[in-house]
């Protein structure tokens, strides 16, 4: 199934003090595709780091049901904010041989991760200062 949505980014998510589970719905090709980072009151961002401030639960048919849960290791405090994006590498992991079994599938996810790398540009483009 193609990508449908333009979104690579949930949040800012506002943080209670208790909540730990905070939900995103883009695809995603690994848990290590996500990016997670917190918000001070004072406007300072920090990247979290997995495993060890947060881990990424993925549903389980990211084509049809894309995206899953970032689930941190502590609750996230008043007044600061939480920002779910995408974090996938600039690289191209299917290696077609010639001669090979077509895999239309394989062929889709190639063709999905290069809409959501250019997707992941924009949204970071969209907030820089061009001419």
């Amino acid at each position: 199934m193609p990508i449908s949505s333009t979104t690579r980014k949930v949040g800012p998510l506002p943080g209670n003090g208790t909540a730990t589970d905070f939900a995103f719905n883009f695809k995603v090709f690994d848990e290590t595709d996500v990016r997670v980072i917190r918000t001070s009151p004072n406007g300072g961002d920090t990247d979290l780091v997995q495993p060890t401030n947060f881990s990424v639960i993925l549903n389980a048919d990211q084509d049809e049901d894309p995206g899953g849960i970032v689930r941190l290791t502590a609750a996230l405090a008043n007044d600061f904010d939480l920002t779910i994006a995408s974090n996938i590498p600039q690289t191209q992991p299917v290696d077609w041989q010639s001669q090979g079994r077509f895999s239309p599938e394989a062929m889709n996810d190639g063709l999905d991760r290069n809409a959501a790398l250019v997707q992941q540009l924009s949204e970071r483009l969209d907030r820089t200062v061009s001419t």
